[in-house]
């Protein structure tokens, strides 16, 4: 009785990790990206913990676009005793006095965007709070100025030239420069839409990940279950076999 107590507390405890892996995500939160920026310019994203999350210790991973570079990153939570910065492998490490709870700012990082830059760019955060977990990531797009900008060059020097022609050419002219301005804004509503389709990609990725955690969870729950079942059962019948022995001996007497 004493092993299959052991094994029965063994299984719990296995139980017990694999819930709190599974309840156990941090939500994040990215400010600094808002704004349209320039090639060469620097973009500061401030990355925050909305709830809060008590741990010794926090990893942060950055991936971007090949347009993109890491000029620094600095995990700026209070109360750590070690932290450190690898810039080769953009990876931020701290440690903290002891278990603290975490909430708010955790890390502010300088995003360098490239002169040759085109199309698209992101970058993607990954922070761990436990290095036997899989972590949270978010995805966080760089809105550069590119394309929309000659638009608007030429819609000025369409509009100087119509001064010095007479009132027939500005009435053209005007149209002209209204469709080129409602092309622009629905190019800007593209870009738009698409960088929100890829947030909308990593949280549906999450909740995906979050559901594949909770079925192994219910799997180790049923598992445990069948366990204390069988345990039971066999008890029953060595109470039936003893009390069978007990009475083919009061028979023989």
């Amino acid at each position: 009785m004493k092993k299959l107590f052991s094994l029965l507390v063994c299984l719990i405890l296995i139980l017990g990790l694999s819930l709190n892996v599974a309840a156990d995500s941090v939500k994040l939160d990215v400010t600094g990206n808002e704004k349209t920026v320039e090639k060469g310019d620097t973009v500061t994203l401030t990355l925050s913990v909305k709830e809060s999350v008590k741990t010794a210790s926090v990893a942060l991973s950055i991936e971007h676009t090949s347009g993109l570079s890491v000029a620094s990153c600095e995990i700026t939570a209070s109360d750590t005793k070690l932290k450190a910065f690898d810039k080769e492998k953009n990876n931020a490490v701290a440690a903290f006095e002891g278990e603290k709870d975490i909430k708010g700012e955790l890390a502010v990082i300088k995003i360098k965007v490239d002169k040759s830059s085109s199309g698209k760019q992101s970058v993607d955060l990954l922070v761990k709070t436990n290095p036997k977990e899989t972590g949270s990531a978010i995805n966080v797009p760089i809105k550069i100025k590119g394309e929309n900008s000659g638009n608007t060059d030429s819609q000025s020097s369409s509009s100087s030239s119509s001064k010095s022609e007479d009132t027939s050419s500005k009435s053209s002219n005007n149209t002209s420069s209204k469709d080129s301005s409602s092309k622009t804004e629905k190019n800007d509503e593209g870009i738009n839409s698409d960088s929100n389709s890829d947030t909308t990609t990593v949280g549906t990725a999450k909740a995906n990940h979050t559901k594949i955690q909770l079925m192994v969870a219910v799997c180790i729950c049923i598992f445990v279950f069948l366990i204390i079942f069988m345990i039971i059962l066999v008890s029953i019948k060595k109470k039936a076999k003893s009390e069978n022995k007990e009475k083919t001996k009061d028979d023989k007497k």
